[in-house]
């Protein structure tokens, strides 16, 4: 497996296409164990207009949605796990500490807790420079198909 992922990498290994696709790439990927991704938030992006339009913000179900792919793209892109889905189970611990705004870039670390055959846990924290804006706990189950 390669040690980072570019949007073609990415698209690949996730069903997801635009406006849901969120992360723009995998800077790194060590082993099977951690990876680190961003997403630039551009104002350009749709959900800044109607999301307190005066004080644009990205929707805190989207920051959550942006941090699960980034450890989603790492687990598909495995070659044992090439045409599975990836099904979203729970959020624990989840803290969020304030909203990111357009302009910021998102850093979001990815670290696999526990990975089986058909399930798995990740702990994820998104920065923005040095600031930890939101973490959590996300559980997942692999199928091979959705539904």
């Amino acid at each position: 497996m390669k040690d980072h992922l570019d949007i073609k990498d990415i698209m690949e290994a996730l069903p997801h296409r635009y406006p849901f696709l969120m992360i723009d790439r995998v800077t790194k990927i060590e082993g099977e164990k951690k990876a680190w991704g961003i997403k630039q938030l551009t104002l350009n992006e749709d959900y800044f207009n109607g999301y307190f339009p005066d004080d644009p913000q990205l929707p805190p179900t989207l920051l959550c949605e942006t941090m699960a792919q980034i450890g989603a793209a790492v687990i598909l892109a495995k070659p044992d796990n090439k045409g599975k889905y990836i099904l979203f189970g729970a959020l624990d611990n989840g803290n969020f500490h304030r909203n990111a705004r357009p302009g910021e870039r998102l850093d979001i670390e990815a670290e696999m807790l526990k990975i089986r055959k058909d399930a798995g846990k990740t702990r994820i924290i998104c920065r923005v420079g040095e600031e930890e804006i939101a973490r959590a706990d996300f559980m997942f189950a692999l199928s091979d198909e959705v539904g």
